[in-house]
């Protein structure tokens, strides 16, 4: 969404409007996930050499640490592969050039399902573990559907349904 359209839907400046489905819950407006998701894998693909520290998503009293060069060590294990756990890790999505670095396919390759499980196969459950929690943020953000949840099984595409669902729980703990 766009400033133009947040400045039509609330010129109040607040970014937020009533809800119609729920009166005493507003909506919240918020720019550009996609561009989100690719500032996370900048930063991240940035620390090759440094731990990204975050808090346990199911223990936040644990600190857990990741990695970008446990993606590394992933693609480089598989990149002579004719079989690969993490299909989508290559050459571009590893390194990608300036020009690159602005699609949100090559962003959300790094946090794909496949790659985190070849993350979790070669023993770097953490990076896995911070990689999907930042997946399951970008598919509530993004979902516009409401049977790509059944479609895909994956709760975390579902649409919002009440202030009760599991998704407004991950993102008031997120």
């Amino acid at each position: 969404m766009n400033v133009d359209m947040f400045n039509y839907l609330d010129p109040t400046g607040n970014y937020r409007f009533a809800n119609p489905s729920f009166e005493n819950f507003s909506i919240q407006f918020l720019f550009d996930v996609n561009h989100i998701i690719k500032n996370i894998r900048n930063i991240f693909s940035k620390a090759t050499k440094l731990k990204f520290i975050y808090p346990d998503p199911e223990d936040l009293n644990k600190i857990c640490t990741a990695s970008y060069k446990d993606i590394i060590d992933v693609y480089e294990k598989e990149k002579n592969l004719l079989i690969k756990k993490a299909p989508k890790l290559n050459k571009k999505t590893i390194s990608p050039s300036s020009f690159e670095k602005q699609q949100v396919s090559l962003a959300t390759n790094i946090f794909d399902e496949k790659t985190t499980s070849a993350l979790e196969f070669y023993g770097h459950y953490e990076t896995a573990k911070f990689l999907n929690y930042i997946r399951q943020w970008y598919f509530i953000m993004t979902n516009r559907s409401t049977l790509k949840g059944v479609m895909k099984r994956d709760i975390f595409r579902d649409p919002i349904r009440s202030p009760q669902d599991h998704q407004v729980l991950f993102l008031k703990d997120f």
